[in-house]
């Protein structure tokens, strides 16, 4: 894997690199120490709680004999696997369906992360429950959409005559989670608990990004092995210039404060196309704060020759594939009419896991040039407390007269949920 930059993006990249060389990155980032964000005793102690992703390939490589025990168990007893997340829970086992496709001989692998009841209907009508393991994904153990997916497919694997039913059901969570005595409680076939430092948009090379992959028959040893080979390049001890991530970040930060660029275009052949999405999410809530904040412009459709405003800049995430020939040549146009093009090439698709790392490394890196927390999302934490808040009023009886619609409110979990971690998922 390896980067190129046109002239006008290679300037902007230098900015960045000088900026975070000022700031003693790749020195502070990898001690874990919170200054490189923030000041403040609230926002340092945070942040500290959030950094277990750094070298997280090393703890699931510790652990993958247990995953691919697993793996082999669901590939004799299940023909399809269902991915109840939402979010960081489900968007890394989304762009491991895509990017590598269904293995022969290994369960199909289905993703939800959506209550959307046509969605949820199409889920249903392509699987035979009783053949079907369902993995609840939810770092807080208590994200309302995998709670109510739990509810309606937990009932429909005793419809289908599932004498023990808690044995079609995994799940992945943190330590002390409501979903781990939920998992207890019913007999899950299965309970992986996460480390409870890694949020859930910087999970990937977790248990939420990999159990999912190994399920599929994705060779997840040789990809982690990969990401860890890869890490080299960007850990302590890689100078910040030739550090892919730092080179990715210092170009994310630079573009914004510097150039007043804001909006990340990616470009991304159709065979990518998900990890844009994944992208998307972990840069945006990971940025978008205090005013500030990177936009990534995700599965837009691109054309040549088309202008594009001055706040575009532009990442080109190269495979090779036949289709990105076609993006490439959009890449070049763009890159000879001067607009900044940073490109990413990809030699082998278990170059993924690489891939992953790298981004939330340039994550990290962009948030320091912009002077925020990466690591929080106050706006999504707001969010998702007003939203239980809401369901607890409603199983409470306390309905709006201006609702009409009958309203179904999953109790499974309830009184069980860490507010403090509900927004991580």
């Amino acid at each position: 894997m390896n980067t190129q930059a046109n002239p006008m993006a290679e300037g902007i990249v230098r900015e960045g690199e000088i900026k975070l060389e000022g700031l003693e990155f790749n020195t502070k980032f990898w001690a874990k120490d919170p200054t490189l964000w923030k000041q403040d005793k609230e926002s340092m102690d945070f942040i500290v709680k959030f950094l277990g992703w750094q070298k997280v390939y090393n703890w699931t490589l510790e652990r993958i004999d247990d995953v691919l025990a697993f793996a082999e168990d669901v590939k004799q007893n299940f023909k399809h696997c269902v991915i109840m997340g939402m979010g960081g829970s489900s968007l890394a086992p989304e762009v491991f369906r895509t990017v590598f496709g269904k293995q022969n001989g290994w369960p199909e692998l289905i993703v939800l992360d959506t209550t959307n009841p046509d969605w949820i209907g199409a889920a249903r009508a392509r699987i035979n429950p009783a053949e079907t393991l369902f993995i609840f994904a939810s770092k807080s153990g208590g994200t309302v959409e995998p709670s109510s997916q739990f509810a309606y497919f937990y009932d429909e694997v005793k419809k289908a005559g599932v004498k023990e039913p808690g044995k079609n059901f995994a799940a992945i969570t943190d330590s002390g989670t409501g979903l781990e005595a939920l998992a207890k409680k019913n007999g899950f076939r299965k309970t992986f608990i996460n480390p409870s430092d890694i949020g859930g948009r910087f999970s990937a090379l977790s248990f939420f990004g990999i159990v999912p992959a190994a399920i599929m028959g994705v060779d997840v040893k040789r990809l982690l092995t990969i990401a860890k080979e890869q890490a080299e390049t960007f850990g302590p001890e890689a100078p910040e210039k030739g550090n892919a991530a730092v080179q990715l970040g210092a170009y994310m930060g630079a573009c914004n404060v510097n150039h007043s660029k804001d909006k990340m275009t990616l470009l991304t052949p159709k065979d990518f196309a998900t990890f844009g999405l994944w992208a998307e999410q972990l840069v945006a809530e990971s940025t978008g704060k205090e005013g500030k904040g990177v936009v990534p412009v995700a599965g837009e459709t691109l054309t040549q020759n088309f202008d594009y405003r001055e706040d575009r800049f532009f990442v080109h995430l190269s495979t090779g594939s036949e289709d990105d020939k076609r993006v490439s040549a959009i890449a070049a146009d763009l890159a000879e009419r001067s607009y900044p093009v940073f490109t990413i090439k990809m030699d082998d698709v278990y170059q993924l896991g690489a891939m992953f790392l790298l981004w939330e490394i340039a994550t990290a890196a962009a948030g320091a040039i912009l002077g925020i927390d990466p690591f929080d999302q106050p706006n999504v934490q707001d969010a998702k407390t007003r939203t239980k808040n809401l369901l607890a009023d409603l199983e409470k009886g306390n309905v709006s007269p201006e609702t009409t619609a009958p309203i179904l409110v999953s109790s499974d979990i309830a009184g069980e949920v860490k507010l403090e971690t509900l927004a991580q998922d």
